[in-house]
């Protein structure tokens, strides 16, 4: 099923905000002295990533 452009729009911007979180928890990250919490962070990071490559694989399935 193709996405209408309103629905790739959507996604995109949802791409663009999870980058955004990304920097803050990269930021808090470096910063931070607790290794708990630098963990908790570098974990974050990697949730949102992934979740970045899942809406990037539905933009790509759907430019096919």
């Amino acid at each position: 099923m193709a996405l209408t452009g309103k629905e790739a729009s959507l996604i995109n911007d949802h791409i663009a905000m999870e980058t955004a979180c990304i920097k803050h928890l990269q930021f808090a990250a470096e910063n931070c002295t607790d290794p708990q919490l630098k963990g908790m962070c570098q974990a974050m990071i990697a949730d949102h990533q992934n979740f970045i490559n899942t809406l990037s694989r539905h933009i790509q399935t759907n430019l096919q």
